[in-house]
């Protein structure tokens, strides 16, 4: 009696690990799939379900990879419509590891999603940093009066104050 009891709950619990086995196996996505669905999900404005795209993609990416940075670049792109702080963390955190592969451009981008979406600490941020990085960037400079016009529809008085210390008043 012992000896079948032992034996079903041995086969259960086999045939349960080969259920688990299977149902992972099912949902396994590649990184082109899961990149490819969190851009359909930010092209309807779905940050989050984008976000968690771009995390699971990049777990399975190869950090010194051209797609690696690429992912990356997107998850910062969730995080723009989700929390501007962590967005403009991520960034700067790329921009240091990586910063050969981040461009006067990237910072364009990234601070003019973060401005429209109000996060102006976290633009003005990456403004200060990428005008210490591209000092004679053109682009990198006008974001820093895109970023005064937004703040002052805005009537944000702290953007305005640091955007005079970067001299954009």
């Amino acid at each position: 009696m012992i000896a079948t009891k032992a034996h079903t709950l041995a086969h259960t619990f086999t045939l349960s690990l080969l259920l688990v086995a299977g149902l992972a196996a099912c949902s396994s996505k590649s990184t082109k799939e899961l990149s490819d669905a969190g851009y359909q999900d930010l092209g309807r404005s779905d940050y989050q379900a984008a976000l968690s795209k771009f995390q699971e993609a990049l777990k399975s990416a190869d950090p010194a990879s051209a797609e690696y940075v690429s992912l990356k670049f997107a998850e910062i792109e969730a995080w723009t419509g989700i929390d501007g702080e962590r967005a403009k963390t991520e960034f700067l955190a790329l921009a240091n590891a990586k910063g050969d592969k981040v461009t006067p451009k990237d910072y364009v981008t990234v601070a003019n999603r973060l401005t429209g979406t109000k996060a102006f600490d976290a633009a003005i941020a990456l403004l200060a940093d990428g005008k210490k990085r591209y000092p004679t960037d053109e682009g990198v400079h006008k974001l820093g009066d895109r970023i005064k016009i937004e703040a002052e529809k805005a009537g944000d008085k702290g953007a305005l104050s640091a955007l005079a210390g970067l001299g954009y008043l």
